[in-house]
């Protein structure tokens, strides 16, 4: 019970961690020059609301695994909505955010799926 707890604990803070550090490594890359901080806010909230629901949705994995598209499209749609009302002022880095939360979502089924197989 306890692995049933702390596995997507474990599976989220890694997530999160690679999806910063993709999103730090090509914002290196390719720096943005502006004058607003503005967009600063959308990925940070985009942060906190793509971490939550992406806990939320690994116990859900865990736990239940029932409607599983259905509930990865709403939840990607969730989190897209700031970055998408942002896409006016930076559309390639509200289409790396989207991109980056597309990418966490699909790699939870992903490893769910290798973990069913694997049992």
């Amino acid at each position: 019970m306890i692995k049933k707890l702390t596995l997507p604990l474990f599976i989220t803070f890694l997530q999160v961690i690679i999806l910063t550090l993709t999103h730090a490594v090509i914002h290196s890359f390719f720096p943005m020059f502006h004058k607003s901080i503005g967009f600063g806010l959308a990925v940070r909230y985009t942060g906190i609301i793509f971490t939550v629901s992406i806990l939320l949705f690994n116990y859900y994995l865990v736990f239940f695994n029932k409607n599983l598209y259905i509930i990865t499209c709403i939840l990607i749609g969730i989190v897209s909505v700031i970055p998408i009302m942002a896409i006016d002022h930076r559309p390639y880095r509200s289409l790396l955010l989207i991109i980056l939360v597309f990418f966490g979502f699909t790699s939870s089924i992903t490893i769910q799926k290798l973990k069913k197989n694997k049992s």
